[in-house]
């Protein structure tokens, strides 16, 4: 069995094409199950336009280590494209450690958000059929799939 949870489709690192990352984990994901086996799936299919709000911050995390070190994590609104359905964003980081000054951390993120239909086109692709899945409606923003190897 494969779990790929915790929305590890939307936090791939790659200077490729987001959307070959994502199906490139399917197809690992098949390579590394024998027939019979499982592949868990707990991902983020949402429509991002919640998340791409201009201008807006929010913050994700803040909080102090087991070294008192003070940091925060805050999202920075950018933009969605509702047709590639990627969001393209950036993310600062505030870290202060105990003795020292702060400094801040921004980084540039873009994630392609997969649909759910994709996800499922991906694994029987590679050789999956879909065994059990969560209730998708149109409100649905995450998605959990069991899929058994052919």
């Amino acid at each position: 069995m494969v779990v790929m949870s915790g929305s590890v489709l939307v936090n791939i690192v790659t200077d490729g094409d987001y959307k070959l990352a994502q199906e490139m984990f399917i197809k690992k994901a098949s390579r590394a199950v024998k027939q019979g086996g499982y592949v868990y799936l707990d991902f983020t299919c949402m429509i991002a336009e919640s998340h791409s709000n201009i201008g807006e911050e929010s913050i994700i995390f803040e909080g102090v280590d087991d070294m008192d070190t003070y940091g925060k994590f805050i999202f920075v609104g950018g933009t969605y494209d509702s047709q590639t359905r990627i969001n393209d964003n950036s993310r600062r980081f505030e870290i202060t450690p105990k003795d020292g000054e702060m400094f801040t951390i921004t980084k540039k993120v873009v994630k392609h958000f997969p649909t759910h239909e994709q996800v499922v086109l991906w694994l029987e692709k590679y050789g999956f059929e879909v065994w059990w899945q969560s209730p998708i409606e149109s409100e649905t923003f995450h998605a959990i799939i069991w899929a058994k190897k052919k």
